[in-house]
């Protein structure tokens, strides 16, 4: 399947796309395709093809945190559809929320994802992957708030759950 880019950085397949108007019969019109995160329409020819990308990933990486890790979960790799099933079980476990923000750059998808469970109650902080959790105290910054991560490389700070847990940074 191949994965396209638009130039404000979002990914997906043409089934994540609406064709930008409908033909007299009522026929949708596939000549142009809008961005589902920025609006802009543009021909197929026009977004930028993307190499596919693997979740999981071994060799030598450097964390945000600047540590050298021996494996990488690539969430680049994860589609629009995946997010989604991401929050719904993120949602489950957490307490309600009343406003969603997403770490820079990681959590931002994931915070788009969780919106349509916003309720009532508190800050929700989310991230794609935790190493240290330096990223989420510093988006923190003092206030309070919940937070929620797809994975986490160890344990979590007691104000953060994880979907999905590995028994250490290391590894």
């Amino acid at each position: 399947m191949t994965t396209y880019r638009c130039e404000c950085g979002w990914e997906g397949q043409t089934s994540d796309m609406k064709a930008d108007c409908t033909t007299g019969s009522g026929e949708e019109d596939w000549s142009n395709h809008i961005c589902p995160n920025c609006g802009m329409w543009q021909e197929l020819k026009d977004y930028k093809i993307v190499e596919p990308r693997h979740l999981f990933n071994l060799g030598d990486f450097k964390s945000h945190s600047g540590a050298t890790l021996p494996w990488k979960v690539d969430c680049d790799a994860l589609e629009v559809r995946d997010w989604r099933c991401i929050a719904a079980v993120l949602a489950k476990q957490l307490m309600p929320f009343g406003s969603v923000e997403g770490v820079p750059r990681g959590g931002l998808l994931l915070a788009m994802a969780m919106k349509q469970y916003v309720t009532q109650g508190g800050l929700l902080i989310v991230d794609d992957v935790l190493t240290t959790g330096g990223s989420m105290e510093a988006h923190r910054a003092g206030r309070k708030a919940q937070g929620a991560v797809f994975l986490a490389r160890g344990s979590c700070p007691s104000w953060i759950d994880a979907m999905l847990y590995t028994k250490g940074a290391e590894w």
